[in-house]
């Protein structure tokens, strides 16, 4: 019986999201019951399968269509492609399943994308040096290092300056 709550609910927003009339057919899938082996090697399957995969053909373009639909509580936001669906179903997850793969480094990332951001931060040649500590920061994480860790220097410089 949820289940035909859920179903129902899920087509009427999809349906009105689309603009597709009453006469569609919607497949309607929930992601517990998916063979995901589809995915296996292409991306990392979050723990939580509390999603659900619609199917249908476009009215007015007669296009196939396939749409996922977040279903934790309160969110139901719809995604058209699985790999958006899988980045964001960790944000309610919390997983963290990317790595930073540097030496040393214990970075975790929710997406590969943040993941292959991050590893620009340890390459030297895109950082300025901070002139106090000679650590290497970005162009945008230079002041903000200075303000806040050298607040001792930025007094005397400015009791100096005075």
């Amino acid at each position: 019986m949820e289940y035909q709550i859920k179903k129902a609910q899920i087509t009427e927003l999809v349906r009105l999201r689309f603009a597709q009339p009453h006469s569609v057919v919607f497949n309607v899938e929930f992601g517990d019951y998916l063979d995901l082996s589809e995915f296996e090697g292409r991306a990392y399957v979050p723990a939580s399968l509390n999603f659900t995969r619609v199917k249908f053909v476009n009215n007015k373009t007669s296009r196939r269509l396939c749409v996922f639909v977040c279903n934790e509580t309160g969110c139901h936001k719809l995604f058209r492609k699985w790999h958006n669906l899988f980045d964001h179903m960790r944000i309610h997850t919390g997983e963290r399943p990317f790595l930073c793969p540097v030496d040393g480094c214990k970075f975790t990332f929710n997406q590969l994308s943040n993941q292959k951001k991050h590893l620009d931060t340890h390459k030297n040649t895109s950082l300025l040096k901070c002139k106090v500590c000679h650590q290497g920061y970005s162009k945008h994480n230079l002041i903000p290092h200075f303000e806040n860790a050298h607040t001792m220097y930025n007094s005397t410089v400015s009791a100096t300056i005075q």
